[in-house]
């Protein structure tokens, strides 16, 4: 198993300690606890599964930023196959209401909830596939698929088949971005939810302009897979 805080066996010693250089107290459970967590998170976001390329540098004290309180947060830079993506948001908060710090070993991993905030999943993408178009894999698909870019807001430009009734084809959409958020919704949210979507229809082009919110780029796999069952697409453009 990788991981993005503990990615060896040495870890545990090498993080705490370099922490300790840069006068931060940490406890090796506030580490699981976080680790355990944002590791799922980063596979959930960008769909890319954590391996020994992709880990949490080790803390330098004039880039480590932290608040505490109901919602609390730091900062740190990711190491992403020889590059870095600086100044990556991690938030906690628990259920319960207490404010747990940094130095806390009592932790209760399941009472604290850890979460990125504005990981960019195409610059993770990019650094770590430079010369992939996608992070994950799609065959024999139904339509042409063309990819500009992949962000956590972006949009789906879609050229239907012709003599094609759009209205139709944009109900089924939204019925399945909405399916997709009352299963999640339902599971305490484990898979996100996409916050807004809107579309409109232009000469041949059926546009979704869309908000991942929590989702992450593993939906975008779920939407491309569903648009390809339909079979009523020319093209799609991930814009």
């Amino acid at each position: 198993m990788s991981y993005l805080f503990l990615y060896d066996s040495r870890a545990p010693e090498i993080y705490l300690n370099r922490y300790k250089r840069e006068s931060i107290k940490i406890s090796l459970n506030f580490l699981i606890c976080a680790d355990t967590q944002l590791r799922i998170s980063f596979e959930k976001i960008t769909a890319i599964k954590v391996n020994k390329h992709i880990c949490f540098s080790l803390p330098d004290s004039n880039e480590f930023e932290y608040k505490m309180g109901l919602t609390s947060e730091f900062t740190q830079s990711l190491f992403i196959n020889y590059q870095y993506i600086f100044g990556v948001k991690i938030k906690w908060k628990s259920k319960s209401g207490r404010i747990y710090k940094f130095e806390d070993a009592d932790i209760d991993c399941e009472d604290v909830e850890f979460w990125f905030e504005g990981l960019d999943a195409t610059l993770v993408h990019k650094y770590l596939y430079p010369k992939v178009t996608l992070p994950f894999k799609l065959t024999d698909l139904t339509y042409n698929l063309v990819v500009t870019r992949i962000n956590m807001e972006c949009n789906l430009e879609m050229v239907l088949k012709k003599n094609l009734e759009h209205n139709l084809i944009s109900k089924q959409i939204d019925d399945f971005i909405a399916d997709f958020n009352n299963k999640s919704e339902k599971k305490d949210r484990k898979d996100g939810v996409v916050h807004n979507w809107k579309r409109e229809f232009i000469n041949d082009k059926l546009i979704y302009e869309l908000d991942l919110g929590s989702t992450g780029v593993s939906f975008i796999k779920k939407l491309l897979t569903f648009l390809n069952k339909l079979n009523t697409f020319e093209t799609v453009e991930l814009c």
